[in-house]
């Protein structure tokens, strides 16, 4: 029986998922243990033969695809996975994406007006939120990337240096910093000065005051991805666990460990 859990990413020295699901495994289904797999992009995968059920972050979000046997329409659309789970009944890995669930209960936090938004970075965790998103109602969403000719996206990506154009920025509504440059804390290099006032900053790092929000607080109502896990990661929950997920002691642990809003410096 497979009774493994567990996170694939590389870094993980900055998640608080081993925390926080082992704590949950460990008081409401103790056979079951959850543990961080570390592993660099370019290194084979370990043995899952005995594992239940995966979250995955960055640089597996896209890599970890070639596994698997089926993927959710999210998945096949944006091709970026943060959870995948064996049906042993049909012996079949499944792909899905709960970061857009996750992304839209932090939007529901910042009681932005749906419009205009500008998303920084284009890899998984941005694509998830482009289509939370469009959900939501925004009807004109862009994407920055180092890379601009990207012909996978499917929404308008520009350039970081196309950000000294005003047209981007009017109008705008909602900045989403989706890029791994927080957890190093270190800004994207975008024009600050052009960030109008009244512009809603949604972070996607948790756990930290991030330079982002110290200058998005200078122009408007700030959010990090605190709520964003909480919510990925009620829906893994359910797809891993079913009716036998507690989702209410989950929440209660979650809270415990991850901070609801995050810490200054």
């Amino acid at each position: 029986m497979r009774r493994r859990f567990g996170i694939l990413g590389y870094p993980l020295r900055h998640s608080l998922s081993p925390v926080f699901w082992g704590r949950y495994f460990a008081e409401r289904h103790p056979r079951f243990r959850y543990e961080a797999l570390e592993v660099p992009p370019g290194h084979p995968l370990p043995d899952l033969s005995t594992f239940r059920g995966l979250n995955v972050t960055s640089p597996w979000k896209a890599r970890v695809l070639g596994f698997v046997d089926e993927m959710d329409p999210v998945v096949r659309r944006i091709r970026a996975a943060n959870v995948l789970v064996y049906d042993a009944r049909r012996e079949r890995w499944r792909a899905h994406n709960t970061d857009v669930e996750g992304f839209l209960l932090g939007l529901r936090g910042l009681s932005v007006v749906p419009g205009k938004a500008l998303i920084l970075g284009t890899g998984g965790a941005a694509r998830a939120a482009a289509v939370a998103l469009e959900r939501a109602g925004f009807r004109d969403i862009l994407l920055v990337s180092r890379n601009p000719e990207r012909p996978e996206i499917p929404w308008p990506v520009v350039g970081y240096g196309d950000l000294e154009d005003a047209w981007i920025w009017e109008g705008l509504d909602l900045l989403v910093q989706a890029t791994p440059l927080s957890w190093e804390g270190k800004l994207p290099p975008v024009p600050w000065e052009r960030v109008p006032h009244g512009v809603a900053g949604y972070e996607m790092a948790y756990g930290r005051w991030t330079p982002f929000l110290e200058v998005m607080q200078t122009r408007g109502p700030v959010m990090d991805g605190t709520l964003m896990l909480l919510g990925q990661a009620l829906e893994a929950g359910r797809i891993w666990l079913g009716s036998r997920f507690d989702a209410r002691r989950f929440e209660e642990i979650f809270h415990a460990v991850v901070p609801l809003l995050p810490r200054r410096g």
